[in-house]
């Protein structure tokens, strides 16, 4: 028998048929959950079916099309009336594939790792069914009795995603209260700013409200505490989300900030925020018993949008977080541990830390552990521990001697006598000085930590100390050697020898006084200390394949350069430049003075000219005038 999950907020004359209901709860086995009136505006389907395979979403024609619909073309429906004969209807394959946009746009919302089938099971008489004579992937036909049946033989084309049903009783669940469908409003909600044109923005629907009240907070803070997106809200028919906005509201939370982003997170619209914890887990290595051990922790927001705010929890008493709480800004909290009550003994103390935050539904745990150990006899730390230290340093200084030996050999196939003296010189030479670097870490050692812990340490930044300073020494003798062809053999061995061995000594003074450091911070403190030490590695590192780029760039790419006439393309394209900016500023002064004269000419007209009037001549005597 499904599970039925109903919405008890339902409206009179959106809830489904109990016939319908009735009849999925008893034919679908148990794997199957029935989510009947679910939580949608527009055009609600009638029953949503949660399975293993998929989404089903039912709709019963008959319910709106009272004398039964049926396709006669793929776009083109129509529906018989009571009384008679069959008038055109809306199409209900267009209807459909809204629905399922609107499905699918919910569940990246709500469920983003989660791409389930969606399949529309359209319940129609009988004979309607014989008359679909058009079917598409994704829209079957079905009667009332072959519902069930429809629904359970369904098989996905791909590897079904519902399988846990946990996970399908989520979905179900969100899917019952939640508002997937968005719908026009009857009124429009008016915010008190945020307007483009007007004092205040105006939105149509939850999601839009939603979307503005996460944009600008202040909006969203004034009108969750004022009541009127709540009465709003409950006039559109969401009373779910109006009943969160109240009891947000009723909260005693003194942060305004933390309210608005309850009541968003609450309507399941928008995605919680991104949380950055570093380190994801501390470890303390090995403390004396009594020792107080401490180490820093931050807690921030990671990329996108959202309010982060939480609590800090711990599992055991003898862990404490100073401060436990953060809202808003990043949170650098002090890390303690007290092992005065915990026993000596060769297996870790674990213990978590629980981040509660807004980021999650469930705290993340970052685990903390250490161990603890009895204090060293003073045999074994004045004696012991330089003796190891020294030996250890000094048979690698022994093997990097030979090594640069091996390396400034102008002849390496022919090992004379003095060859060889000279790789036991250098071996001696640089052995002698990693020894006695070695056997003053050895002495300066923490005291909480075995020979061989420490040993570990020192060897890993040997190693990273080593690859930087060789590095950059190789590259400083490849580009010296480049630029000075011709040098005779000894010169080349000689450079070569005292480079290897600056860098063998940088690499073992640099390496000790890291191991040096770091004991007697953890002595002063009994913390942990941030790897500083790396970064500076990493600096130098970077910085020595940076010079070594442009010097290599520079001696190989400069003859090629030379040959593309460089100077005569540039000062080519210069006079080009000038021309082309010379025409446009003469184009650009002919424009203005035609603008000009077409609006600011204010000259007077010209006088028309005129002609001078013949003068009457008077008559001779004797004539008539």
């Amino acid at each position: 028998m499904a599970k039925v999950m109903a919405d008890p907020l339902a409206e009179d004359g959106k809830a489904a048929p109990e016939l319908l209901i009735s009849l999925l709860e008893d034919a679908l086995p148990e794997d199957y959950i029935v989510v009947a009136n679910p939580h949608a505006h527009r055009r609600a389907p009638d029953a949503i079916v949660v399975g293993p395979q998929g989404v089903f979403v039912v709709y019963i024609e008959g319910r709106r099309r009272e004398g039964g619909a049926w396709r006669v073309r793929r776009k083109s429906w129509l529906k018989r009336r009571l009384s008679g004969g069959a008038i055109p209807s809306s199409n209900l394959a267009e209807e459909a594939r809204s629905v399922a946009h609107e499905l699918r746009s919910f569940l990246r919302e709500r469920f983003p790792a989660l791409r389930p089938p969606i399949y529309h099971m359209v319940v129609l008489s009988q004979s309607d069914v014989e008359r679909q004579n058009h079917q598409e992937a994704g829209f079957h036909f079905v009667t009332m009795d072959t519902l069930a049946e429809a629904v359970t033989s369904m098989k996905p084309s791909y590897e079904p995603t519902l399988s846990d049903r946990h996970l399908r009783e989520a979905l179900a669940t969100a899917l019952r209260d939640r508002p997937w469908m968005p719908r026009r409003a009857s009124e429009p909600f008016i915010f008190r700013s945020g307007g483009l044109l007007g004092s205040g923005k105006k939105v149509w629907d939850v999601r839009a409200a939603i979307r503005h009240m996460d944009r600008h907070p202040e909006d969203g803070i004034y009108h969750l505490r004022n009541g009127t997106l709540a009465r709003w809200l409950d006039e559109q028919g969401a009373r779910h989300l109006a009943e969160l906005a109240r009891d947000v509201v009723r909260q005693r939370e003194t942060d305004p900030r933390i309210l608005l982003e309850t009541f968003l997170i609450g309507t399941g619209l928008v995605p919680r925020p991104r949380l950055s914890i570093k380190p994801r887990q501390l470890d303390f290595g090995y403390l004396l018993s009594g020792q107080t051990g401490t180490a820093t922790l931050r807690v921030c927001k990671g990329r996108g949008r959202g309010y982060l705010f939480g609590v800090l929890q711990t599992s055991v008493p003898w862990l404490r977080v100073e401060p436990r709480t953060f809202s808003g800004q990043p949170l650098e909290a002090l890390v303690r541990v007290n092992t005065e009550a915990l026993p000596i003994r060769e297996r870790p103390h674990e213990a978590r830390i629980y981040v509660e935050s807004s980021a999650s539904e469930d705290p993340i745990e970052i685990p903390v552990r250490l161990r603890v150990v009895g204090r060293p006899s003073p045999l074994n730390r004045y004696l012991f521990r330089p003796l190891a230290g020294l030996v250890s340093a000094g048979v690698l200084g022994v093997i990097l001697g030979w090594l640069g030996s091996l390396w400034t050999r102008s002849n390496p196939s022919a090992i004379g006598s003095s060859q060889l003296a000279s790789g036991y010189i250098w071996s001696a030479l640089i052995g002698g000085v990693w020894a006695i670097l070695g056997g003053i870490r050895g002495g300066f050692q923490t005291p909480a930590w075995p020979i061989l812990y420490a040993t570990r340490h020192w060897l890993r930044r040997v190693l990273i100390w080593m690859l930087i300073f060789f590095s950059l020494t190789g590259v400083t003798l490849l580009a010296w050697e480049r630029s000075h062809p011709g040098l005779n053999a000894y010169t080349v061995n000689t450079v070569r020898g005292g480079a290897w061995f600056f860098a063998s000594f940088l690499t073992a003074v640099f390496a000790a006084l890291g191991g040096i450091w770091r004991g007697s911070a953890w002595r002063r403190r009994g913390r942990i200390t941030r790897r500083l030490w790396l970064r500076w590695a990493l600096l130098i590192l970077c910085g020595a394949l940076l010079g070594g780029t442009l010097a290599f760039g520079a001696r190989s790419f400069g003859p090629t350069w030379q040959q593309l006439d460089a100077a005569r393309w540039i000062t080519s394209a210069r006079i080009q430049a000038e021309d082309q900016w010379i025409r446009f500023e003469s184009e650009v002064n002919t424009l203005i003075d035609r603008v000009y004269l077409l609006y600011y000419d204010r000259r007077a007209p010209a006088q028309p000219v005129v002609e001078p009037s013949p003068q009457a001549t008077r008559p001779a005597e004797g004539e008539a005038p």
